[in-house]
């Protein structure tokens, strides 16, 4: 299992669909039911969206309305093969990742970084709900708490990466080159998913520079 987790506004989405543009899974965590065909008149823009039931499962779990026990075994049972869920690393659901993957030990986390004064700065520009109670502690609960992420995932030895914003689109073969380290990602085009999302390329480098346009994904 594959779970992609990291700040908000990290371009988590335009990851996964490019993963999915990879592999032709579903995800847990990408919505397609709106799709803006607007940008140069045809590529699709996807929107991230809750992962509901494991959000679901996750906020019962952390104020104690389910049991560890029922909360591993709906991870035990979970088909999706990868998930997007930031809350993981920056939603304050530690306790509940420990338990996920002591119940999925083959779990791999694909992390997404970007500094904490732009995601809130982002997050602001975009009405979106508050972290915190202002700028400066929504910014300090974000650092705490991806640092503390990153702590657990290193002392449970967990395979991951982190990719930081934007730094992974200066060097597009050196970043395909750490997704292929995860033994998830196998990085076969899937021609279906590539039409779909209006992107080009047959292969993940084409792909990839077809796809990541930071004029267009990547200022926001």
């Amino acid at each position: 299992m594959l779970i992609l987790t990291g700040m908000p506004r990290s371009c988590t989405t335009t990851m996964m669909a490019y993963l999915q543009m990879m592999s032709g899974e579903h995800i847990a965590g990408l919505q397609h039911s709106k799709i803006d065909l607007r940008l140069q008149g045809r590529r699709s823009y996807v929107r991230g969206c809750e992962c509901t039931d494991v959000n679901r499962h996750c906020e019962k779990f952390h104020s104690g309305e389910i049991k560890k026990t029922e909360f591993m075994k709906f991870a035990e049972d979970y088909w999706f093969s990868t998930i997007k869920y930031p809350q993981f690393a920056t939603g304050g659901f530690s306790e509940a990742f420990e338990s996920w993957v002591e119940q999925r030990p083959e779990t791999e986390v694909l992390l997404m970084h970007r500094n904490a004064e732009e995601v809130v700065d982002s997050m602001e520009r975009h009405d979106m709900n508050s972290i915190g109670k202002g700028f400066s502690e929504s910014v300090s609960i974000l650092k705490d708490r991806y640092e503390n992420f990153k702590s657990t995932i290193e002392s449970l030895g967990i395979p991951n990466i982190e990719l930081k914003h934007d730094d992974f689109l200066e060097d597009p073969a050196d970043t395909i080159e750490k997704l292929r380290s995860l033994s998830k990602l196998k990085l076969i085009p899937y021609q279906n998913a590539i039409q779909f999302y209006g992107a080009n390329g047959d292969s993940p480098e084409s792909v990839w520079n077809d796809w990541f346009d930071k004029s267009k994904v990547f200022k926001k």
